[in-house]
């Protein structure tokens, strides 16, 4: 069984949901890493945390999910498998 790795986010300012696939993890974490980043970017807040990397990329979404409202903000990565 293959395995695919799903990016899913949304972006507090940009309307729609962002969606990538990827063939392996490290792949969907660096593209989540990037989404997490931009959405950093975008935010402006004096209080804001350093940019993400991959050590942390979990705990800077989750300071946006708390800021933007985790309704409007989010970057979460899926397995999933494929059947030959």
């Amino acid at each position: 069984m293959a395995t695919v790795w799903i990016v899913t986010a949304e972006h507090f300012r940009i309307p729609g949901i962002i969606t990538s696939v990827h063939t392996s993890n490290a792949g969907a974490q660096i593209r989540a890493l990037e989404l997490v980043n931009q959405i950093l970017s975008d935010t402006s807040s004096d209080m804001k945390p350093e940019p993400a990397t991959v050590e942390n990329w979990l705990a800077v979404i989750d300071w946006l999910e708390d800021y933007h409202g985790a309704g409007h903000c989010y970057v979460d990565v899926s397995a999933h498998g494929l059947e030959a």
